[in-house]
């Protein structure tokens, strides 16, 4: 093993990288990212951050023989590997501000350093060189003889060293982020989909955040479409504007809904629940969910095939407790901070859904989420779930199916309108319409 692999162990071993596509971090500079990488977590642990600094005082030994006047740390970030390697070679060390204080005797510069002296620069990650420019800077203003630079982590290798070698000074980095994302993919701490969003990023930092949106946007639009062809094609969705189902409530609907017709179509099944999957994965992300929870009775199917397939702790919720057993709301396991998104098959008014929320919370879960297969999209419905602090997710909506509809000649264009009025005033719809009168 290489010591950039070794290193790269390490910072896994002390959790420092995080990766988050659906949630990218902000660095300093603004750029966003779907990668962060803390070499702060290094302190917490003596024995990873001992190796680090045994490494470090290999690799000085080899530059000038190690004969250096000074150790500056560039930024307070870097301050704790300046003053465990001052220790370890007991070479003095200063470190250098982003700017001078205002107040007391306003230093940029902590410590004493000499006109003349030999620095050697310190910094944990290398990402951009804003601190390090203004480090070298403000040293050479003391004329003081800055060429060699040595950091923890490197964020971007050739950019990086490409511009302080515009400055005359040399990088030497323990590791870097290609080292670190092959060991991770090895060690099974991120997945072949994050690992090439990531690359999408280091290739266009700049850019990666429009064209992710556009690619995740453009997927999205198509796996709603293909839903709503599912939902028509195995009668998942009907649709009967002339002759409307009565509902138990006694409501008259041109539409009805049942996708545990889906159960009986396993090929189809695995299409809405992959486009679920990619819903979770790319709207929500993975690494902030601790637990699927399905909504009882309809739609434990689906967060049990979901929660499969990615891998989760699922519980499914009933409505009120059950008057034998354990007489719990909340069927599993889920404790106290977990982070719980609540699995639906359809959002007619949210009752339902903020009910699940609701008992979920009650067992001291974090719930903010809901995704489902199918969404009337009454008017109504978003305040609801706004209301309750819940954010919906819907793979496919009315809208999209009544166009779909249309298009496969499910219905006319003009019973398109009559459900688009029906979506309006759903309890009134019947009455309006003059099916009640009918006595239907």
């Amino acid at each position: 093993m290489g010591m950039k692999e070794e290193v790269a162990e390490i910072l896994l071993s002390t959790n420092a990288l995080s990766v988050d596509i659906a949630n990218p971090y902000k660095y300093e500079s603004g750029i966003l990212s779907p990668v962060y990488t803390d070499c702060r977590t290094l302190v917490s642990h003596p024995v990873q951050r001992k190796r680090i600094i045994d490494l470090f005082e290999n690799i000085i030994k080899g530059i000038k023989n190690g004969k250096f006047d000074v150790i500056a740390a560039a930024g307070p970030d870097s301050i704790p590997f300046a003053s465990y390697l001052s220790k370890k070679i007991t070479i003095p060390m200063i470190f250098i501000r982003k700017a001078k204080k205002q107040h007391g005797k306003q230093k940029q510069i902590e410590g004493e350093v000499k006109e003349g002296s030999s620095v050697l620069l310190m910094k944990d990650i290398i990402s951009t060189g804003d601190i390090l420019k203004q480090s070298i800077e403000v040293l050479r203003e003391r004329k003081c003889k800055v060429y060699h630079c040595l950091s923890v982590f490197n964020n971007n290798v050739e950019k990086s060293n490409k511009e302080l070698a515009d400055l005359g000074v040399e990088n030497v980095s323990l590791t870097d982020l290609d080292a670190l994302l092959m060991v991770a993919l090895i060690h099974k701490k991120i997945t072949d989909e994050e690992l090439e969003e990531v690359q999408n990023w280091i290739g266009n930092p700049l850019g990666w955040i429009s064209e992710r949106k556009k690619r995740i946007e453009k997927s999205l639009k198509e796996n709603e479409k293909r839903a709503a062809e599912i939902l028509l094609e195995k009668k998942a969705v009907t649709l009967n504007p002339k002759n409307p189902y009565k509902y138990v409530s006694g409501v008259f609907a041109p539409i009805y809904t049942d996708c545990r017709i889906l159960l009986s179509n396993p090929k189809e099944w695995r299409e809405v629940i992959n486009s679920l999957a990619f819903v979770i994965k790319n709207e929500i992300g993975l690494r902030n969910i601790e637990v699927l929870a399905g909504t009882a009775v309809g739609a434990i199917p689906h967060a049990s095939f979901l929660a499969e397939e990615l891998d989760l702790p699922m519980v499914y919720v009933n409505k009120v407790e059950k008057e034998h057993g354990k007489q719990t709301k909340v069927e599993g396991n889920v404790s106290k901070g977990d982070r719980a998104v609540v699995i639906e098959d359809l959002v007619s008014t949210g009752g339902s859904s903020i009910t699940t929320v609701g008992n979920l919370r009650e067992s001291r879960a974090v719930t903010g989420k809901c995704v489902t297969i199918f969404n009337y999209g009454f008017p109504k419905t978003g305040s609801v779930f706004e209301e309750a602090g819940v954010k919906l997710y819907s793979l496919c909506n009315l809208k999209t199916l009544l166009d779909v509809a249309v298009r496969k000649k499910y219905i006319k264009p003009e019973e398109k309108k009559i459900v688009e009025e029906w979506i309006k005033d759903p309890e009134n719809w019947g009455k309006k319409m003059g099916f009640e009168a009918k006595g239907n």
